[in-house]
């Protein structure tokens, strides 16, 4: 359910200091080219995500879509839709936590050198 749709453009516009004509205009605005070939790429890209077993990070995809779909996406792009996603590579090593605070230890005040 559309949220601006059960309690009105207006009254969510006030309580977030909003112009109702920008909210409006940006409602009404027409989908663009690079949202539609984002939405033709997100499918191809989860698709050679999972067939690699979740472990293929942003360089990896990209290669495949090139092997396998024929598709060149640029590396930035790529990196996008993959966060839009929540898609993430696997990393190989765990990262170390050399210093582990102490929880209840007295913290220094602001000092001033």
């Amino acid at each position: 359910m559309a949220t601006h749709r059960h309690l009105g453009v207006t009254a969510i516009c006030r309580v977030l200091d909003v112009n109702v004509s920008s909210v409006r205009s940006c409602l009404a605005r027409p989908v663009t080219a690079r949202q539609l070939a984002d939405e033709t790429l997100k499918p191809l890209i989860v698709e050679s995500f999972e067939a690699n077993y979740r472990a293929y990070g942003r360089r990896k995809i990209q290669a495949a879509l090139r092997r396998e779909h024929g598709v060149i996406v640029d590396h930035d792009r790529l990196a996008r839709l993959m966060r839009e996603l929540g898609i993430r590579g696997a990393t190989r090593t765990r990262t170390t936590i050399t210093t582990r605070p102490d929880p209840i230890a007295a913290r220094p005040g602001h000092r001033i050198w």
